[in-house]
């Protein structure tokens, strides 16, 4: 069973050096003679994107993925990041420690700066590889940069979690649905709502260990709740 993760990255970070990248560095992200000293100042620091982030939807996620990935094997969970320095990268893409974050930018922001970092491209590509199922935990924010529409081909079943106004975001054909959450889940979950993405995704890795093709086809039922699987 091959299953697929989106998240998004992280103002928390491992490292967080006073020199760290900043948005201006990755301007000239596409121009390797520029972008490779800037991070070559910081190689002492550089790691593996998945193991950068110490967010707590990041860290709950991760908490899941170790645990899918000892049981069925490294290949079981695909993971990839929603940098707002890098694009959307694997997990195991080596970064350097920056300072950077789609929240807050103005939506005309979200949709030029994400179109430099070439996220739209690479989300279509992305979805449109097979998987057994594909989670995507990301915000408003972080959402409205993969600029999904009706033409977008999901080749795999996608659950999205998100809040409840970013729900308008998801579009595309094919097989997927939405989870919206809020304060009342969080509270449902005994989880801050900034961890609940990642609390959730943990929930539905490790019912897969435990449960396996029966949660599994729990979990794309269309009458079933998702959410109360998981509670």
């Amino acid at each position: 069973m091959k299953i697929r993760v989106i998240t998004s990255c992280t103002g928390e970070k491992q490292h967080s050096p006073e020199n760290q990248l900043t948005q201006g560095d990755f301007e000239r992200l596409h121009e390797p003679a520029q972008f490779k000293p800037l991070e070559g100042r910081l190689a002492e620091f550089r790691t593996r994107a998945e193991d950068l982030y110490t967010g707590q939807q990041h860290v709950r996620l991760m908490e899941g993925v170790r645990d899918l990935r000892g049981a069925r094997g490294a290949d079981s969970v695909d993971l990839w990041i929603l940098s707002a320095g890098y694009g959307l990268i694997p997990g195991d893409r080596q970064v350097v420690p920056y300072e950077c974050t789609f929240q807050g930018m103005r939506a005309a922001e979200i949709d030029t700066w994400a179109e430099h970092l070439q996220v739209p491209q690479h989300a279509r590509r992305l979805f449109a590889k097979p998987a057994d199922l594909v989670l995507v935990l990301l915000g408003d924010s972080y959402l409205r940069a993969l600029e999904l529409d009706e033409t977008v081909e999901f080749e795999a079943p996608v659950l999205f979690f998100t809040g409840r106004a970013a729900q308008k975001r998801v579009r595309g054909r094919g097989t997927f649905r939405t989870v919206p959450i809020s304060n009342p889940e969080a509270k449902r979950f005994s989880c801050g709502l900034v961890g609940l993405k990642g609390e959730l995704a943990k929930r539905i890795l490790r019912q897969l260990v435990e449960k396996g093709q029966v949660f599994y086809a729990q979990l794309l039922d269309p009458d079933r709740n998702v959410l109360d699987l998981l509670e």
